[in-house]
């Protein structure tokens, strides 16, 4: 007999009262096959972690498989149809495969590092690393990047992310037990290499422009490694910046996700990510806030060479992605050429490069986005 299931949209939703027996069996890490949290919707797999948070005191009533981004983790949404003072009614369950073994113990580090300087982050209630699962306070599901750009409140809110990146750069590189990867030369040379192979390549070709341009990069990514460093969230984005409370009320609290590879690296790379990742602030905002976060010329050129080197990083990154039929992200590429060469010049104090390479760096996005659509 198959399980009674409740459609909810994009996500498989499966209540307590739909349970069969026999399905109720504890599963060990090991015996969930990886298909299983690719697909997300098993019923031996909801049913497992439905017991897991009801073992942990958590809601169980329904579960729903969340929409994920392009990690290999997953997440789950449990609810009860009421709220207790040592219930909550949500809670988000996110499941860590064996490949991500060693970031299930970075998030509970940067958790702790990131809630003793006063940093609001989701409250971790339960975890078990045996299992891979880690119960989450439920933040909801306004973010940073679904706010209306043209609202003030919009414009505050970015500025109190500003804010809070300046508590994380007070975290000490020993308060983080379990750091991420470093933002080094090496790992900068790495991410270029991979842009310069799936875009820059195919772009240019083996062309004088292409040397050009990968020589420059590489000063930058020098540069970079030259410069100071300080305790970096490595993907602040407003995709990973969750909103809480009213704005009519001016009570809104940004939330930090997603903080597990929290490492040292250049001071003002967090900056470039907030700014720049995504592209929905306008010209005029950008630089309203980059005016009041960076005082002096060398932050400014401190900042530019992160923009530089993050926007052709990620333009490989989703190239990466796309080759493996993760496409939602193409569309994304054209505008961060756009930023990336604008940047450039800036940070050049002259057009000469990117005159050469900025056509056919346009014209290779908007092949990439035709042959996904």
């Amino acid at each position: 007999m198959p399980l009674p299931r409740v459609s909810n949209g994009k996500h498989t939703v499966i209540s307590s009262h739909s349970k069969e027996p026999g399905d109720s069996q504890p599963l060990s890490r090991g015996e969930v096959a990886e298909d299983q949290i690719t697909a997300g919707d098993h019923p031996s797999t909801l049913h497992w972690i439905r017991d897991w948070v009801s073992s942990q005191g958590g809601p169980s009533a329904t579960i729903e498989r969340l929409a994920g981004d392009v990690s290999a983790r997953s997440y789950y949404r449990l609810c009860d149809s009421s709220e207790t003072a040592s219930v909550p009614s949500a809670v988000v369950v996110a499941r860590y495969p064996d490949s991500l073994s060693s970031s299930f113990g970075r998030f509970l580090s940067s958790t702790r590092a990131l809630e003793a300087h006063s940093i609001q982050v989701p409250r971790i209630l339960a975890s078990s690393e045996e299992q891979g699962l880690m119960m989450l306070e439920d933040v909801g599901n306004r973010f940073l990047y679904t706010e209306p750009v043209a609202s003030a409140s919009t414009v505050k809110l970015y500025r109190d992310s500003i804010t809070i990146l300046g508590h994380i750069a007070s975290i000490t590189a020993n308060e983080l037990s379990d750091p991420g990867p470093l933002l080094d030369l090496a790992l900068f040379r790495r991410e270029i290499a991979q842009t310069k192979e799936l875009f820059l390549r195919p772009a240019l070709g083996d062309g004088p422009e292409l040397t050009e341009l990968a020589a420059r990069l590489d000063e930058i990514c020098v540069a970079l490694d030259e410069d100071s460093t300080r305790t970096c969230h490595r993907d602040f984005m407003a995709r990973n910046l969750a909103i809480t409370g009213e704005s009519a009320e001016g009570r809104q609290s940004v939330i930090v996700l997603d903080h597990q590879d929290a490492t040292q690296g250049p001071p003002h790379y967090d900056l470039a990510s907030l700014l720049n990742d995504s592209l929905r602030l306008s010209q005029s905002q950008r630089r309203e806030l980059e005016t009041e976060a960076l005082p002096t010329a060398d932050d400014r050129r401190s900042y530019h060479r992160c923009v530089v080197q993050r926007c052709f990083k990620i333009i490989g990154t989703f190239c990466a992605f796309a080759r493996t039929g993760r496409t939602q992200h193409v569309p994304l590429i054209p505008p961060t050429v756009d930023r990336a060469l604008s940047v450039l010049e800036t940070l050049d104090e002259s057009d000469s490069l990117t005159q050469k390479i900025s056509t056919p760096l346009r014209r290779q996005a908007t092949k990439l986005q035709r042959l996904v659509r």
